[in-house]
């Protein structure tokens, strides 16, 4: 509760510049700023993870052609298995990453739910500036504004690189 991790990963971790999430994690009050990694430049999450009352900003995700999440960076523990992220009354912002996903990089089999007046804004990516969703996306009274990619979903980009994969977007309230 009420903590600060700043400066992480200084000489560009491979996976969270921050945290690493490898196991259920939860956070109250959390502030994880200023942080530089591969993937995921302030957390890098393959577990469960909420996030309430937080804020993640000024991370970066720097892999050339991999970077994704500068921010945060949710994906599956194993093909077979599943996460979920919880962003509860917590700000996204100023985070950016080489590819996608500035602000969040979800990947397939993650279900994430975004809510109660939480902010993704002003994230930069090649691609979902604010959000790059592969799994299944819920954001609810919330707002995801003024983000940019130079290619395509300035503001959220709900898709994949893989075929196979099937992402859901639900807007309940959002601006």
């Amino acid at each position: 509760t009420d903590t600060e991790i700043k400066g992480g990963g200084v000489t560009n971790a491979t996976v969270g510049g921050a945290i690493v999430a490898a196991n259920a994690f939860e956070a109250t009050g959390l502030t994880v700023s200023g942080n530089v990694a591969q993937l995921g430049g302030g957390i890098y999450a393959n577990a469960d993870t909420t996030l309430t009352n937080s804020l993640i900003k000024n991370n970066q995700a720097t892999h050339a052609s991999l970077g994704s999440g500068g921010g945060i960076n949710v994906v599956r523990p194993t093909a077979s298995t599943f996460s979920t992220l919880i962003l509860d009354n917590t700000d996204v912002t100023d985070n950016t990453s080489t590819v996608y996903g500035g602000g969040a990089g979800l990947g397939f089999g993650v279900t994430t739910t975004i809510r109660n007046g939480s902010a993704v804004d002003h994230n930069t990516a090649v691609a979902g500036g604010g959000i790059f969703n592969s799994g299944a996306l819920t954001v609810r009274d919330s707002s995801v504004s003024d983000n940019s990619a130079s290619f395509q979903g300035g503001g959220l980009y709900n898709g994949s690189t893989v075929a196979a994969d099937t992402p859901t977007l639900t807007l309940d309230g959002a601006a």
